[in-house]
C-alpha cells in the first residue's frame, strides 16, 4: 500500500511538472533546463579572480525575460536551485509579490550547494531566500513590520530548523512574547542558539537550563555567550575551569577564547583578575626566539584587549595597560588592531 501511494504521488508530481512546463515558452525552458543542471545557487563573481559565473548570467536572462506568470510557476520548480533562483528574480525586478513569496519560501527546507566569492558552502533555500533579501541585516527590501513577521514565524514554527532561525536566536532581544516559546527552544528542543535569547531575560529560574550546556563541549560556546549575558555567580566555575583547559592547551581555540575573555570580564573580581595577569607571566618568560609564547602572548593579549574594551571596568585597567605587542612595522600593528575590533564586533 505505501509502495503504491508513494508512486501515485510520484506519478502526480510528474504530470503535474508536466503541465507547467508546457506553460513556459521554450527560451523560458531552455534557461530553466541550463539553471537546474548547473545545479549551484552562484553568486554573480566567484573565486578571488570574480570569475563570472555562467549560471549566473543565465539567471539574468531568466530574470529579464520570464513573465511574472512564468516565474510564479518556476517559483514551484521541482529543483531548488530553481527556485532559489526564481525568487531573486522577484526580488531583484521590485516585484509587489516579493514578500509573500518569501513567507511561502521560508519554508523551503530542501539543502542547496551554493558559493559567494570565494565561499563554498550548504543551506537550504529557504534561509538562502532570507539572507538575500537582507533579512535582519539590510532595510532595502524588508521593512520593519516584514523583519518582525519573519521573526514569529521563525520563532513559533517548530519545524523550522535553519541558520537564520538560530542567528535570530543569537541576536535577539528580550521580548515578552517570544519567553515562553523561546524557553521552550532551550529545554525541550535543546537548541544551543536559543539559551543565549533566554539568558537576556535574566531569568533566575532558567540557570538550571543553561547549566546543562556546559557539560557537552559543543555547546559550551554557546553556554558561555549565555553567561557573557547573564553573568550570574552559578555560572562562574564554569568559566574559570574552561579558561584553566585552554590556558593548558597549546591548541588555540580562537572562538571559543573571545568570547570566553568577554564572559569573565563580566565578573570583574579578584580571581578573574589573577586569570588574566597570567598573559604578563607570558610576556616576562618567552624569549625573542619564542614563537609559540609570542603566539600565545599575542592570541590571549587580543582577547584580553577586545573583553577590556567592550566591557570597561577599572579593575582590568591595570592588567588592559600592561598589554603591549612588538611590533615589527605598521602592517603588524594594523593587523593586531583589526583582530581587537573583529573580535569586539563578531559578537554583538
Amino acid at each position: 500500500m505505501k509502495r503504491f501511494l508513494k508512486l501515485t504521488i510520484f506519478l502526480l508530481a510528474v504530470l503535474c511538472w508536466q503541465n507547467a512546463d508546457a506553460q513556459l515558452r521554450p527560451e523560458i525552458k531552455a534557461l530553466r533546463d541550463s539553471i537546474a543542471s548547473h545545479n549551484i545557487l552562484e553568486s554573480i563573481a566567484l573565486g578571488e579572480g570574480g570569475d563570472p559565473s555562467i549560471v549566473y548570467q543565465y539567471f539574468k536572462k531568466l530574470k529579464n525575460k520570464a513573465t511574472d506568470d512564468e516565474l510564479r510557476i518556476l517559483i514551484k520548480d521541482c529543483n531548488a536551485v530553481v527556485r532559489g533562483y526564481t525568487f531573486l528574480a522577484f526580488l531583484h525586478n521590485g516585484s509587489n509579490d516579493m514578500f509573500p513569496i518569501l513567507l511561502e519560501m521560508i519554508y523551503d527546507t530542501a539543502t542547496v550547494e551554493t558559493q559567494e566569492s570565494c565561499r563554498i558552502g550548504e543551506e537550504q533555500v529557504g534561509s538562502y531566500c532570507l539572507f538575500k533579501a537582507g533579512y535582519r541585516n539590510s532595510l532595502w527590501y524588508l521593512n520593519t513590520n516584514q523583519t518582525a513577521i519573519i521573526d514569529s514565524i521563525l520563532i513559533f514554527d517548530k519545524n523550522i530548523k535553519s541558520y537564520q532561525k538560530n542567528n535570530l536566536l543569537r541576536r535577539l532581544t528580550p521580548d515578552k512574547k517570544y519567553y515562553t516559546r523561546i524557553r521552550e527552544i532551550a529545554d525541550e528542543e535543546r537548541n544551543p542558539s536559543a539559551i543565549i535569547a533566554l539568558a537576556r531575560y535574566k531569568n533566575e529560574n532558567d540557570i538550571e537550563i543553561i547549566k546543562t550546556f556546559f557539560d557537552d563541549k559543543e555547546n559550551e560556546y554557546y553556554a558561555v555567550y549565555a553567561a557573557r549575558e547573564f553573568p550570574d555567580t552559578a555560572f562562574y566555575p564554569y568559566l574559570v575551569s574552561i579558561f584553566e583547559r585552554l590556558w593548558a592547551n597549546d591548541k588555540y581555540d580562537y572562538q571559543l577564547s573571545h568570547i570566553l575573555c568577554q564572559a569573565l570580564a563580566k565578573y570583574p573580581t579578584k580571581q578573574t583578575c589573577k586569570l588574566f595577569n597570567r598573559i604578563k607571566r607570558i610576556k616576562l618568560n618567552y624569549k625573542d626566539d619564542d614563537d609559540d609564547g609570542i603566539f600565545k602572548y599575542e592570541t590571549w593579549g587580543v582577547c584580553m584587549l577586545a573583553a577590556f574594551i567592550k566591557y570597561p571596568n577599572p579593575i582590568f585597567e591595570p592588567i588592559k595597560q600592561s598589554i603591549n605587542f612588538d611590533f615589527e612595522d605598521e602592517e603588524g600593528k594594523l593587523f593586531i588592531e583589526d583582530e581587537i575590533q573583529s573580535a569586539i564586533d563578531r559578537t554583538p
